[in-house]
Order: C-alpha cells, then structure tokens, then sequence
C-alpha cells in the first residue's frame, strides 16, 4: 500500500496559509474544542497563538492568561508548551503601546515559578529594559539569561534566546558601557569579535569603551 499512497500536503503552503487566514479555520477548530473541553490548557495557548499571528493582542492575551491559569502544577521538564505561552505572553506585554510594568513583573514571576531553567524570560525582559534605558536592570536580566542557558542547556527550552546569543551578548555589553563597567564591555565585544570579526556595531562599542576610559 506504501507504494501505492503518498500525500502532499500543502497547508503550509503561502497560498493555502492565507487562507486559512482569511477564513480563521484554526480559530474556529480551537474554539470547537474548547466549547468541549474548556479546561484544555494547550488548546488555550494553541488559541493564543492563532490570535497572535492574527495581531489581534488583546483576544491572545486573554487566551494565553487563561492557559496560565489552567496549566498543571505537574508536567514533564522535556513539555515547552509551558515556556511558548509565557514567552509569547511577555513578548505581547513588553511591545505594548503603554506597558504595565507590574503586570509584566507579575507574569514573569508566575513564568519563573512554573519553568525555573528557562532562558527566555529573563532575555526578553534584559530586551525590554534596555530598551527603556533602564540598563542596570537591563544587565541583571540578560545575565541571568545567559547563566540559565549555560547551566541547563538549551533542550525544550531557551529558543528564542539561543537563536539571538550574539545579539544578547551585545546587548548586554551595549548595557555594561551604559552602566560604566567598561572593562566588562571590553571584555564581550573582544569575544565577540573574536567570533565575528566583522560585527561593525560592536567594533564602534568596543573602540567608544577605550574612548569613554
């Protein structure tokens, strides 16, 4: 039969995506079941996600909320749906128009309770307040993010982090500059460059760091 039967699919398709899009299939599949099962957690965070793609913030939010409200106190370390809905969640509250910064403290402390060796929580907040020229608490968290990934790898977990490691260490040295720790700048943007000679952003840093001491 194996020789007989193929299948092509094509969902994913840009075509066959847009689609699907337009007509909201997965939204409406997710709240069929949920109409069923609303204690799903999963199927909570899958409706966020499906609200997220559609940029409609507000419906994710809710949605990614609820599944925080639903997920079990047991889960098995190698499950990252966990670490998904709380880094989405984050990434959603940070990019606000008008972020609340205790709500978004709130959620990453809920987020550090239930997944305590993931990476991407400390890295999008490091993000945030950097962003925000905070970078003394911009420098805690991005540490720390860096100290979590090398502790407990990145299996099932850390992948936002692990896909922007050399964005983070500039970032962070970007933070160390800011924060007058020169010789700690200097000692990033050397590794740095040590990897990636070609990292122009990080060579200005560097020579500003001898320039600023």
């Amino acid at each position: 039969a194996m020789e007989e039967l193929s299948i092509y699919h094509t969902g994913y398709g840009s075509k066959e995506n847009q689609e699907k899009k337009i007509s909201k299939r997965n939204i409406r599949l997710i709240q069929a079941e949920l109409s069923e099962n609303p204690d799903n957690w999963e199927m909570w965070g899958y409706l966020g996600n499906e609200f997220d793609s559609e940029e409609e913030r507000a419906q994710a939010e809710d949605a990614y909320k609820k599944a925080i409200m639903l997920i079990p106190e047991e889960l098995a370390e190698y499950d990252n749906m966990p670490s998904t809905i709380f880094s989405r969640l984050l990434l959603l509250m940070v990019s606000s128009k008008e972020p609340d910064e205790t709500a978004i403290m709130e959620t990453y402390a809920q987020a550090v309770a239930c997944r305590p060796k993931e990476a991407d929580f400390d890295y999008i907040l490091g993000r945030y307040y950097a962003s925000c020229n905070d970078f003394e608490t911009g420098e805690k968290h991005l540490w720390r993010a860096l100290e979590l990934l090398e502790t407990h790898g990145n299996l099932a977990k850390s992948a936002i982090l692990s896909g922007n490691i050399v964005k983070a260490y500039e970032l962070l040295a970007i933070c160390c500059y800011n924060n007058n720790k020169l010789a700690e700048c200097i000692k990033l943007a050397t590794m740095l460059l040590k990897e990636d000679p070609y990292l122009t952003s990080t060579i200005v840093l560097y020579l500003s760091a001898f320039r600023k001491d």
